[in-house]
């Protein structure tokens, strides 16, 4: 087991607001079943075939697992109920209780676990409630372990190869893929809704996958997280029947019987108020409160006055007056989603980007179904949510840029580049190279590319410029920027995979993911006196052996080295520092630092392709001692074939040589 716990990129939560006002008593019946008994059945079934015991950890055995879904609290205790397991009426959901030390140390939280039979659903379902019981706020690290009869543990994301930290942002789903020729079930572990704020960090270490979050939580308040899992037959992780089987988990019916308190709790959700983990929907801006997001209809406009007052009509104004940088603009009417008033009215507009500066004297008028009209200004409107429009959202080509002064401007990017500083060197990047920048816990930003990668920097460069469509060219001093989305593509390419599934990709100590080649014409790697090298192309995977018992890492680690050829090498690095390349610019990486770096597609060198073309045409000698040599040596090139044996299975006609490019590939597997 890797004992080593590298600083890992960990989301953090902070739930200031939420569905629970400050001042307001958690309830119990907010967080458990209506009727609880002393457990008496401790299975639980995913209705699929699968069926496990559920032990006072909250974690279940399998046939092919141990301990899945362990969790373990700051890195250092194992949960363990401090009572007797209870189970509802019915005995399909199990419940157990303890309560640990915060992790911060200013107090204590109780941990609720609830997992339950979703057999409609075809799964098992987690509610997990930390409630912070002390008079401080509270952080805590909540890692989920799973472990598994086998090492060398292949996962695949929700679109595509598996990429460890920080979930990928369009998966909310791993699966685990069954053992090689084990005849085992591939395993689906629902972690979260594809376009929830807060993911966990996903890490595989040999036979073990661990799932991390990161929570602080203040005084007095909790938080929910929901999670699933499922055996299937293998095969699953195809996108079609994958999707099949995430369908009903995204629905508001597999969080139904929670209780409404619980289910606003509920975090890792495409926002509160009760979707289930993979939630698709997106949602408003979130400053908007979630309570009128939910009550605003979709054939009616919604106006809030006061604290419990709420009309549904039509809302008609004309063009709104907003002072921005010293000039008045006019916002047509059809473009506002939301206007929120007082003395410093705001307006949202459409397309996400969010003003201040709203005339507060701006009328307008809200016509009920009774025929009654109310007349209002700006600053009296209280809320105001128009109904939903097609084509609301970040349109193609532009970005999004929040500031602090709690703007956001939407536009297309100019010619700037941020100048981000890492610990290995700096990058300048395009604003088109982001998909999105937000604050990073420890100072900084967390910066995720279209490429992949995703890590922590501090950023600087002067200011950006952006083309807005209503109020004109604005520069933004970068010192003031707290966020930014990057421009989204036109429909055509949205359900192109992330180039870092295809491009080379390294990780690196403290979970930063980064698309990028070692820039080195050769490794050298020393064992039992050899000195080896070895092209960087030829590699298909290196891992880190960082040491297993005390974590100790050198300057010139030991490493494992999968080649495209098929071969295994294990030795020590002898280069100590290592550049590497990567958009925006070059990196200097200590050997030390390099966890694992992964080489999806091979390069064949001309000689090699050439080779590849001349044993397929030989599968179609009539010769079978020829054919039968052919498919050897193509099985003997390995890994490095796949791609050309691929293309002529394609377009082979003749039935024989089809038989032996499908014997090839079979082989390869």
């Amino acid at each position: 087991m890797m004992r080593r716990l590298l600083p890992a990129s960990l989301i953090l939560l902070m739930i200031m607001s939420g569905a629970l006002t400050a001042g307001e008593a958690l309830k119990p019946a907010d967080f458990l079943p209506a009727k609880l008994v002393p457990a008496t059945n401790n299975s639980l079934s995913d209705g699929q075939g699968g069926s496990w015991q559920f032990d006072n950890s909250g974690a279940i055995d399998g046939n092919t697992f141990n301990n899945l879904n362990m969790m373990i609290i700051d890195q250092r205790s194992q949960f363990n109920a401090q009572a007797q397991a209870q189970q509802s009426a019915d005995g399909s959901e199990l419940v157990l209780t303890s309560v640990v030390q915060s992790g911060n140390g200013n107090g204590g939280v109780t941990i609720i676990r609830r997992a339950r039979s979703m057999p409609k659903a075809g799964a098992v379902r987690w509610v997990d409630i930390v409630h912070n019981t002390g008079t401080a706020p509270v952080s805590t690290t909540l890692t989920y372990r799973s472990y598994f009869n086998w090492g060398g543990l292949q996962l695949v994301g929700e679109n595509g190869p598996f990429v460890p930290g920080p979930l990928a942002a369009k998966d909310g789903a791993v699966v685990v893929l069954a053992q090689a020729n084990g005849g085992g079930r591939d395993i689906v572990l629902g972690l979260c809704s594809p376009r929830s704020k807060l993911k966990p960090t996903v890490m595989v270490n040999n036979n073990q996958v661990m799932v991390s979050w990161t929570l602080t939580i203040p005084a007095g308040r909790a938080v929910a997280l929901v999670h699933c899992m499922s055996e299937r037959p293998s095969g699953v992780a195809t996108p079609a029947t994958l999707r099949g089987v995430l369908k009903p988990w995204r629905q508001a019916a597999f969080v139904a019987d929670l209780a409404p308190g619980l289910r606003h709790l509920i975090a890792n959700t495409g926002g509160a108020g009760g979707t289930a983990p993979g939630s698709d929907d997106a949602g408003l801006a979130s400053a908007i409160p979630e309570a009128l997001v939910e009550a605003r209809g979709d054939d009616s406009d919604l106006l809030a006055l006061g604290a419990g007052t709420r009309l549904r009509g039509d809302a008609a104004s004309g063009d709104l007056a907003v002072t921005v940088a010293e000039q008045r603009h006019r916002i047509p009417w059809n473009e506002v989603m939301a206007l929120a008033g007082g003395a410093a009215p705001r307006v949202f507009l459409r397309d996400g980007a969010v003003l201040t500066g709203v005339d507060p004297e701006a009328a307008c008028t809200f016509a009920l179904a009774t025929g009654q009209t109310i007349s209002l200004n700006a600053a009296r409107v209280g809320w105001l949510l128009r109904r939903p429009q097609a084509g609301e959202g970040l349109p193609p080509g532009e970005v999004l840029v929040e500031t602090a002064d709690h703007q956001r401007l939407v536009g297309r990017p100019g010619s700037s580049r941020l100048h981000c500083a890492m610990v290995w060197g700096s990058l300048e990047l395009r604003l088109e190279d982001i998909a999105i920048l937000a604050p990073a816990e420890s100072g900084g930003s967390q910066i995720s590319l279209r490429d992949g990668s995703h890590f922590t920097a501090f950023c600087s460069g002067g200011t950006i410029a952006i083309e807005t469509r209503l109020t004109g060219t604005r520069r933004i001093d970068m010192a003031s920027v707290i966020g930014l989305i990057g421009e989204r593509k036109a429909s055509a390419d949205e359900t192109r995979e992330p180039e870092i599934q295809r491009a080379p990709w390294l990780q690196l100590i403290g979970g930063q993911v980064l698309a990028g080649t070692i820039d080195l014409p050769e490794l050298h790697l020393r064992l039992e006196g050899n000195r080896l090298p070895v092209p960087p192309a030829q590699i298909r995977r290196l891992t880190n052996l960082i040491d297993e018992v005390e974590g100790w890492q050198p300057r010139q680690p030991r490493v494992r080295l999968e080649l495209w050829t098929g071969d295994v090498i294990e030795g020590l690095i002898e280069e100590v520092l290592i550049p590497m390349r990567s958009a925006g610019g070059r990196l200097l990486v200590p050997a030390s630092d390099l966890i694992e770096a992964q080489v999806p597609t091979p390069v064949i060198a001309p000689a090699t392709r050439a080779r590849i073309a001349e044993l397929v045409a030989l599968l179609g000698e009539r010769d079978w001692a020829k054919r039968e040599a052919a498919v050897k040596s193509l099985v003997h090139l390995g890994e490095v074939v796949r791609l050309d044996v691929d293309e002529a299975l394609r377009t082979a006609t003749d039935p024989e040589i089809k038989a032996r490019l499908e014997q090839v590939m079979q082989e390869l597997k």
